[in-house]
């Protein structure tokens, strides 16, 4: 620190006007950012159960992410013919009173949209400054219907971005010495699959790869990014590696 000057302007004299620089700095106030998070609900999704709780892991991750900067957070159920949401909430605590609700069938039904198919109800939200994830199996042949083409969702100023979590089942999967039902990649019908056969695993896991790639072209992904993340081998640490990757 400098010694105060007694005579008047001598602080001032020691700089020359090459030594000056004049900054100018433009502030922009910080837009507050919504998660949406879509979660699908098909019967497939219940097996294996393990899909259903990476499902709620991701949502949770983007719910207290959402909290801690105190923004809005909400979540949509949603199958053929059904969707349910939790409405915009600000708070861990009222997302924890819209599970206790629903998962008691008394209760549940207040959550439901009636008459409204997802793209609909998107539209009716006007989003804007929304992160918009969506988690599934992508499974089935309704991934081909315009009511999944998430991608009208993006448009000028209204940022808008969405990511997609393809749970998979069968990456990192190693051959187990019991059966198990499951759904065939193949057929997309559930069927038991004798967990030994070493070539039965493989056939799926390609399937799967294969599956992936034509969802992902399908929905016309683009640049909204396609993540896909095994469940059964180490689900949150490849969760954390790929989110890094995408800049969160």
């Amino acid at each position: 620190h400098a010694a105060k000057s007694n005579v008047p302007g001598e602080a001032s004299a020691r700089l020359s006007d090459d030594a000056v620089e004049l900054i100018s700095r433009d502030y922009e106030p910080e837009r507050a950012l919504s998660i949406l998070c879509l979660i699908d609900s098909a019967p497939g999704m219940e097996h294996p159960p393990r899909k259903m709780h990476s499902s709620m892991f991701l949502l949770w991750l983007f719910a207290l992410s959402a909290f801690r900067q105190r923004d809005s957070f909400s979540c949509v159920f949603f199958s053929r013919g059904e969707l349910h949401t939790s409405g915009w909430v600000t708070r861990e605590e009222a997302l924890r009173e819209f599970f206790h609700d629903f998962a008691l069938p008394a209760h549940k039904k207040k959550y439901a949209i009636l008459g409204a198919d997802l793209s609909r109800h998107l539209s009716s939200l006007r989003l804007h400054d929304t992160l918009v994830v969506i988690i599934s199996d992508f499974l089935g042949d309704e991934w081909r219907e315009d009511r999944y083409q998430f991608r009208y969702l993006s448009g000028a100023g209204k940022n808008i971005r969405v990511i997609h979590f393809a749970l998979d089942e069968w990456i990192g999967f190693t051959p187990l010495p019991f059966d198990a039902t499951l759904r065939d990649v193949l057929s997309g019908t559930l069927r038991t699959f004798s967990l030994r056969d070493e070539k039965e695993v493989a056939a799926q896991k390609e399937a799967q790869k294969k599956r992936f790639a034509d969802v992902k072209k399908t929905l016309h992904a683009g640049t909204a990014p396609f993540v896909s993340v095994p469940i059964f081998e180490n689900f949150s640490r490849h969760v954390y590696r790929e989110l890094l990757k995408l800049g969160f």
